[in-house]
């Protein structure tokens, strides 16, 4: 979540949950290999990765609700 989301360095987010570089870089790709499988997807390993959060709008009018 601070990698990706909040955009932290690995180093800072070493730092902030007071882990190793290399941790960070194992959880980071460990949760985005659970990520991919869980959506049927394949995520970037790289650096430059971003998320930009997407709104999703009824056609319907909000029908069947």
């Amino acid at each position: 979540m601070l990698r990706l989301v909040e955009d932290l360095s690995v180093r800072d987010t070493a730092s902030a949950l007071r882990l190793s570089e290399g941790a960070v870089k194992r959880y980071t790709a460990d949760g985005l290999r659970r990520l991919d499988a869980a959506l049927g997807t394949t995520a970037s390993t790289d650096e430059t990765l971003r998320v930009t959060p997407t709104v999703t709008t009824s056609t319907d009018g909000g029908a069947g609700r």
